[in-house]
């Protein structure tokens, strides 16, 4: 039975493996990579390793090769994502094979191997040497710098020119992050562009662009880049006017400097495991990783 499966690395360009693992993960998380693929932001950052039966994908696990600036220094770092087997093929080792592989072959080449897990999977990953970090969000009530509702507008998306502009926006330095993630605008536009894309805004008189959602009476502010000089306190009451009726806003990003906001760690729904026992970038301090570099 074991022997009909083939480990498959990167089925970006092989169309009816491709389409077979688009439809698994339609089936499993609800997504859809295929505008992304035909679009040409699937890089050769996301590489599915895939376990198959033929041009079917029964399994997968994918490499996201990462690069982040952490307080001025390059970290490149290995993210694994869209962990997912077919309901069918459950309980073989299949994904748990592919992630094996993964590590064996990325271990010696980065600064760290890392992914999320929901709570239903905390158990599974330190079976494979995975440990537990904790990640910190930083939140703000609203109104905490008497905002002002500023000119944040929504971008249409759909439009080459608000890609444009928030790509060449993105490709600044992070006005505010300690941890930014870099030269990764695939990644970027799978959210700008895709999941995220009626949650893109820009000021033309900060020069930002905003990444924005809200759920009840809290503000998500996922990042925040450009070439805005304004101090981040001031540039939130601004953003402040994308919301209706909000009474905080948490930060996707950790911002250099920390004062004036609120703690909180990051839930057992989203849990961080980082590999093996190498000091990662989240030791002895407050951060988390932003939150559009989450694949």
């Amino acid at each position: 039975m074991e022997q009909r499966y083939e480990r498959i690395r990167q089925i970006r360009d092989r169309e009816e493996l491709r389409q077979s693992f688009d439809g698994l993960a339609g089936r499993v998380f609800g997504l859809s990579f295929e505008n992304w693929y035909r679009e040409g932001f699937w890089s050769e950052r996301y590489i599915p390793y895939v376990m198959a039966e033929g041009n079917r994908v029964l399994s997968c696990a994918a490499a996201n090769r990462m690069d982040f600036e952490l307080d001025g220094e390059r970290k490149r770092l290995v993210q694994i994502g869209t962990v997912m087997t077919d309901p069918a093929h459950r309980n073989r080792g299949l994904a748990s094979r592919l992630i094996e592989g993964i590590v064996e072959e990325w271990k010696g080449s980065c600064d760290g191997i890392y992914l999320f897990a929901n709570d239903k999977a905390l158990d599974f990953y330190p079976r494979f040497g995975f440990r537990r970090e904790t990640e910190t969000r930083l939140t703000r009530p609203a109104g905490a710098g008497r905002s002002c509702r500023g000119d944040f507008e929504k971008l249409d998306m759909d439009l080459p020119e608000c890609r444009k502009l928030v790509l060449d926006r993105y490709r600044l330095p992070h006005p505010y992050a300690a941890l930014s993630m870099r030269e990764n605008e695939g990644l970027l536009m799978f959210y700008c562009a895709g999941v995220l894309k009626d949650c893109v805004y820009y000021s033309g008189s900060l020069d930002l662009v905003c990444v924005a959602w809200q759920e009840g009476d809290t503000l998500f502010c996922d990042d925040l880049f450009g070439s805005c000089r304004r101090p981040l306190h001031g540039a939130l009451d601004a953003v402040e006017g994308i919301g209706n009726r909000i009474s905080r806003i948490v930060l996707g990003f950790t911002p250099q400097d920390a004062g004036g906001f609120g703690e909180e760690a990051v839930g057992d729904d989203d849990a961080l495991f980082f590999y093996g026992s190498r000091k990662t970038p989240f030791a002895g301090r407050p951060l988390r990783f932003p939150a559009l570099s989450h694949a």
